[in-house]
């Protein structure tokens, strides 16, 4: 039976080489994108292309996703709940440049919303999808962190690092 991996960041980095490496073991994938349509578009297309290297055949979806609008986030979980979902890897965030002494609470909530928030909202509206999936002890929820939490911030990032 094919797994279904939901995946946000598909585009690019961390999020499009976990992608690639479920399609090659033959993972059916539902991949979200903001503005990187064209990228996430191009990451399907490879995805298809490392799993029918494998020898599999694989069923690859993109959809529109902003994260930032919590809205359009719950909407998403509620389409998707009644299906079955095996893996949901929260790789999507918002990096945004901000000097500290230049962050303004608009900037602050935008990353909250994005990095913390949305990934949150979606694990709770897709828990019932993961509930369903046919792998030992339900689906598995993956979230990445970040290396520069550990000691070594990045300068101008704080919004980013806080979330």
């Amino acid at each position: 039976m094919p797994r279904l991996a939901i995946v946000t960041g598909a585009a690019r980095r961390v999020g499009r080489a976990v992608a690639l490496e479920l399609a090659r073991h033959g993972w059916d994938l539902l991949l979200t994108h903001h503005t990187r349509g064209p990228e996430t578009l191009q990451t399907a297309a490879d995805a298809r292309a490392a799993a029918g290297e494998s020898g599999r055949i694989i069923d690859v979806r993109t959809e529109a996703l902003d994260l930032s609008d919590l809205a359009a986030v719950e909407q998403f979980g509620r389409i998707h709940a009644s299906h079955a979902a095996d893996a949901l890897v929260l790789s999507a965030a918002s990096y945004t440049r901000t000097p500290f002494g230049s962050i303004d609470a608009a900037t602050a909530e935008r990353e909250m919303r994005i990095n913390a928030l949305a990934p949150l909202l979606l694990v709770q509206a897709l828990a019932p999808a993961l509930a369903r999936s046919s792998l030992n002890g339900g689906g598995a929820v993956v979230a990445f962190g970040d290396i520069h939490a550990m000691g070594r911030p990045r300068r101008a990032f704080a919004p980013y690092l806080m979330s």
